[in-house]
């Protein structure tokens, strides 16, 4: 439970003349404990009323002995620094003085909500995060056995031949003709035997053309 660390004080509360009265009555020591009545209201009781407090327990409070606490509540209500309803009491105005003490509660209640966003919009992003990564992962999953099927089963089925050997270097369908008078024979070596049938059929020809 969150509570209060410190109070408002205006910087002309020693020359008011509440103040000044309270002084008439008590003493400076009556002032001292006054505002350390107000920072004990405002760590115990943030809403101004005493409920629950007796005359007293408001002197411990204050720092007065339990012989003067009488005396100094009683001052307190005729300088009009405490209110008594008849049942209660309760500190004059403390709404209109001390609303950042009055208000902790609230401030308790936001800083709590906040942390809840900012927990649950962190767990939220690690949720977030997580999904984008099994999503990755599942993407690779996916794409590996994807490249698989249609990499090595396509090319076998589209190229059914891809695995047969070729010739190296290929064989040219439409060779260029050798240029006329070339002897197509020329760059080849023949035995004697086969160069003499050569040249007989070749004398023959000539003879017969």
């Amino acid at each position: 439970m969150a509570v209060n660390e410190d109070i408002r004080v205006k910087i002309d509360v020693f020359t008011h003349p509440k103040f000044d009265e309270l002084e008439e009555l008590c003493g400076a020591a009556g002032q001292v404990a006054l505002i350390r009545l107000w920072g004990q209201v405002a760590r115990h009781k943030p809403l101004g009323v005493l409920d629950g407090w007796s005359v007293k327990t408001i002197g411990k409070q204050a720092g007065a002995s339990r012989d003067d606490a009488a005396e100094f509540v009683a001052a307190l209500v005729k300088v009009g620094f405490l209110d008594f309803d008849g049942e209660s009491y309760s500190c004059h105005d403390w709404t209109d003085h001390q609303r950042w003490a009055r208000n902790v509660g609230k401030r308790e209640t936001w800083a709590r909500e906040m942390n809840d966003r900012k927990r649950a919009l962190k767990e939220e992003r690690a949720r977030a995060k997580h999904r984008a990564e099994m999503r990755g992962i599942t993407d690779t999953e996916s794409g590996t056995e994807s490249d698989t099927v249609s990499g090595t089963e396509s090319d076998t089925v589209h190229h059914p031949t891809s695995s047969y050997s070729y010739p190296n270097p290929k064989p040219n369908p439409n060779p260029k003709p050798p240029p006329r008078g070339q002897d197509l024979f020329a760059e080849r070596k023949f035995s004697q035997g086969e160069y003499a049938i050569m040249r007989a059929t070749r004398e023959r020809a000539k003879c017969a053309g």
